[in-house]
């Protein structure tokens, strides 16, 4: 590898916060975002007659509707509710932000890339 790109991947790949001695993935990375978004879709449960919790396909439907979408998106407690087919007053577990609403991993900068090539008519499929 060239020294300049050696350069570049070195700095994406940051420090260990617990030790500097450990390199860490990009902060935005597609990995990273998909790894904290299960980690998310984990910790939520639904209610019918008892707690239960995502299938795997639903999780990967989940995925699916961000990664493979030709737009800015990213997953909400609607759509969560509308891939497992219950009102979404009946899912718990999700993170809430300051104004006491769900959150949910946003993948701001896959979706900031996906709007300027949208914007500028390049198509990477």
């Amino acid at each position: 590898m060239k020294k300049k790109e050696e350069d570049f991947f070195n700095n994406l790949i940051g420090q260990d916060t617990y030790d500097i001695n450990e390199k860490r993935a990009p902060k935005h990375s597609l990995t990273l975002y998909i790894f904290i978004l299960l980690n998310d879709l984990n910790n939520l449960k639904y209610k019918v007659n008892e707690k239960l919790q995502l299938s795997f396909e639903n999780k990967i439907d989940l995925i699916k509707l961000t990664v493979d979408s030709s737009t800015t998106k990213n997953i909400s407690l609607k759509d969560i509710a509308k891939i497992i087919a219950i009102d979404k007053n009946n899912i718990s577990g999700y993170r809430i932000d300051k104004d006491e609403k769900p959150l949910f991993t946003k993948f701001e900068s896959i979706n900031t890339i996906r709007h300027f090539l949208n914007k500028n008519n390049i198509d990477i499929s």
